[in-house]
């Protein structure tokens, strides 16, 4: 399966996969770990890391409305904690059938199968070829930072619930940073609170939210400040 993740980044294919991450084998483990994720992070797909089941249900329909936008058209991949947010009961906001139809647009792919129309998907390309696919391939999955954060902006308008690429925590004046995903940063967040004062310029938190990989490289931001985290 695994090389079929790279088929469908390049065929440029706005799947959406909810995944609940958990350690691999062996010893046999259901528990949160982002051994199996980590192994996909350069296969060209967009990727949440979502923190509870309300960030889950709310990332999985920003999600959709991302992948199937003209200007990305790059399947995404939802990253959910197995056990800790696969398994455990906790509340959730839904949203209504009705609600959504004004922030999910119909789905108009460019480029479907269609037996009168038809055209060549996954052909054989020398090395020549291959590399500037794989480059043009790259500078389309940067691109897709503006409409990440412009579909954000308009559920938060929407909905009352905002998300950025990089949350933080007390990091204001801290001189040490934690960077965690998923369920971590909350946890972080207790023991930073339990100690007062004496910890806000020992430490802060920043969560990751969103991470468009490519190569080896993760394009982070915050605020209009963005940088590149190897």
């Amino acid at each position: 399966m695994h090389e079929v993740l790279y088929v469908a980044a390049s065929s440029r294919l706005p799947i959406v996969m909810a995944v609940a991450n958990r350690a691999l084998s062996g010893p046999l483990n259901v528990w949160g770990d982002h051994s199996d994720v980590m192994a996909t992070r350069d296969c060209g797909w967009i990727q949440y890391f979502t923190e509870n089941a309300q960030e889950a249900f709310d990332l999985t329909l920003c999600a959709f409305k991302i992948a199937e936008d003209p200007q990305v058209l790059f399947p995404v991949m939802v990253n959910l904690d197995g056990f800790f947010v696969s398994h455990v009961v906790e509340p959730l906001y839904l949203l209504e059938k009705e609600e959504l139809e004004g922030f999910i647009p119909p789905l108009k792919y460019p480029y479907p199968l269609d037996p009168k129309k038809p055209v060549t998907m996954g052909a054989f390309a020398p090395p020549v070829l291959y590399s500037e696919a794989k480059k043009a391939q790259e500078e389309a999955l940067r691109s897709t930072k503006d409409v990440i954060l412009r579909v954000w902006k308009e559920f938060g308008e929407r909905f009352g619930r905002s998300y950025n690429p990089i949350e933080t925590y007390r990091a204001e004046d801290a001189d040490t940073l934690l960077l965690a995903s998923a369920v971590l940063p909350r946890q972080l967040q207790w023991p930073l609170m339990s100690c007062g004062k004496k910890a806000k310029r020992w430490a802060g938190e920043a969560a990751v939210v969103a991470a468009v990989s490519f190569c080896g490289v993760a394009r982070c931001s915050q605020g209009s400040e963005t940088s590149d985290c190897v």
